[in-house]
């Protein structure tokens, strides 16, 4: 039963956040840099980030618990010996990247937020999307197996 409901918390925090950076860089982006305008940015950061980084913080948690499911040692499985380690080790690895890019972002971009780093947040904002669409891909790949 803890397995279920911890996939289900790791999930939804994937819909969040995953889902909520599709939204931005396919819709709200593409806005912004048209009109030059930092300020839409801002505003969805300022209401996406109240449940964003909480549903990060939920899918890292969740995610930690669900490894020991597959293996008794979280460090085991860099050891890329069968698909579902080398989905997790990915996973972690992508995870380690987000968080990276996303704190940069954060602290250096978004704070500073003018029309003239638009592009470099713009960049920041595709790449987590994508790392996030991967982190989803490697994802499902732990529970069907090899591609």
């Amino acid at each position: 039963m803890e397995y279920k409901i911890l996939l289900v918390l790791h999930l939804l925090g994937s819909s969040v956040w995953v889902g909520g950076h599709l939204i931005l860089a396919i819709t709200i982006l593409p806005r912004a840099l048209k009109l030059h305008d930092p300020e839409i940015l801002h505003q969805f950061e300022s209401r996406y980030e109240k449940i964003g980084i909480p549903a990060l913080v939920l899918q890292v948690a969740t995610g930690l618990r669900l490894v020991y499911y597959y293996n008794d040692n979280l460090f085991d499985v860099f050891d890329f010996a069968y698909s579902q380690h080398t989905f997790i080790a990915l996973k972690i690895i992508l995870l380690l990247v987000t968080v990276i890019i996303a704190a940069h972002a954060r602290i250096r971009l978004i704070s500073k937020l003018k029309e003239e780093n638009m592009v470099f947040l713009a960049w920041h904002i595709i790449t987590i999307t994508i790392l996030g669409v991967a982190i989803l891909f490697f994802g499902a790949g732990i529970r069907i197996g090899n591609w």
